[in-house]
């Protein structure tokens, strides 16, 4: 099955090369916390992911309307897809609901979040280590589960062969889609540099402004 992982295009050398964040091994390093106080989250340690390129419990979510604009202004635009066996044992899914409880609390006059709402770290910590299961029991019970806001977390090192650039760049696009396309067209910052040294991503790009340029020519979207 693949998950999906969004990290910055400037780590995309790292990553293919090794850094000191996967110990100097090409790929993806499992070395973030999932917490700092509670003993267990403090203990367990990994790569966050997700089981869709844009989760629809994360986009749309009623109990935290802005968690997904508020993810989106903290994390990397370019999508990268990881191949993983269903049954991989160092492969978790967590609710972070219980995180988003205590770090975005609720405002006075806001109706509570009942069991989200934490009054210290450590037990908004301690209720999401709580939630860490397996992904395949995820997978098998998520209708039972309910969680708000399911994360997947690998615990082990992911090597590069795992590892591919997407073919749809969703966060990538919503980030140009606001911008002028004749600015686009004669773009040559930072970031239009790595994408064209980056192949998967200079085909996406030159797919997107095609695309872009006959829509606002009047035309529809090419499939």
């Amino acid at each position: 099955m693949k998950l999906y992982h969004y990290s910055k295009i400037d780590n995309w050398d790292e990553i293919k090369e090794g850094s000191w964040v996967s110990e100097d091994r090409p790929g993806l390093g499992a070395n973030l916390r999932m917490g700092f106080e509670d003993e267990g989250a403090k203990e367990t340690l990994g790569l966050w992911a997700f089981l869709s390129p844009v989760p629809e419990e994360w986009k749309t979510n009623e109990k935290f309307p802005n968690v997904w604009d508020n993810l989106k202004a903290n994390m990397g635009k370019m999508l990268l897809e990881i191949d993983i066996d269903e049954n991989d044992k160092t492969a978790f899914v967590a609710d972070w609901a219980h995180m988003e409880g205590y770090v975005r609390p609720v405002k006075e006059n806001e109706e509570p979040l009942n069991q989200y709402a934490h009054k210290t770290r450590l037990d908004a910590e301690g209720a999401y280590y709580k939630t860490k299961i397996s992904l395949k029991d995820f997978l098998d019970n998520q209708d039972n589960l309910h969680y708000t806001l399911p994360e997947v977390i690998l615990t082990d090192h992911i090597p590069l062969e795992k590892i591919k650039i997407a073919e749809a760049q969703p966060l990538l696009q919503e980030y140009m889609d606001v911008r002028p396309l004749s600015m686009l067209k004669e773009w040559k910052s930072g970031m239009a540099r790595r994408i064209y040294e980056i192949p998967e991503l200079k085909k996406w790009w030159e797919e997107y402004l095609a695309q872009r340029e006959y829509r606002e020519r009047g035309g529809e979207i090419r499939k």
